[in-house]
């Protein structure tokens, strides 16, 4: 059995537009109120970092063709993403289940060691999947928008 499901190249890059929208409104508040300086100066590098991140991911799921999601009899391949952990054995796997937030809906696979799947990452990137882990219990949350495909059939592969 092998199952390439590919990602959603047709959803719209919610997080960039967000994230650009109030870094130019924010740039604007601060030539026109400029004694605010100090206080905004960090959140604006911080919607600076989200706007890059999040165009970068998006940028390389349109073009990249291997951004796909991929289940085999040894485990699952998941790439889908920058903050993807890549391949994950059956053995490692303790659980998978369905989650919904706002609206949305994720596969969430848990696993035996999340710890394992963190090693060697960019400080980047482990920040990040010990963000999912913190919500989900798991660096593997696969949100119902970035694969072309229904995640309850999914589940039931």
């Amino acid at each position: 059995m092998n199952i390439t499901i590919p990602a959603n190249k047709n959803r719209f890059p919610i997080v960039f537009a967000i994230s650009f929208l109030l870094l130019i409104s924010g740039s604007y508040y601060l030539l026109v109120h400029a004694e605010y300086i100090i206080y905004a100066i960090g959140f604006l590098i911080f919607l600076l970092y989200c706007c890059v991140i999040s165009l970068i991911d998006y940028i390389r799921m349109i073009y990249q063709k291997k951004a796909t999601f991929k289940i085999s009899e040894t485990g699952v391949n998941d790439s889908l993403s920058i903050f993807s952990v890549g391949e994950i054995l059956w053995d490692d796997v303790s659980g998978i289940e369905i989650s919904q937030a706002l609206r949305t809906k994720f596969l969430i696979i848990h696993l035996h060691d999340n710890e394992k799947y963190l090693k060697g990452r960019h400080f980047l990137i482990r920040y990040m999947l010990k963000e999912f882990i913190k919500k989900w219990d798991s660096p593997v949350a696969i949100s119902e928008k970035r694969i072309a495909y229904d995640l309850v059939q999914l589940k039931e592969i």
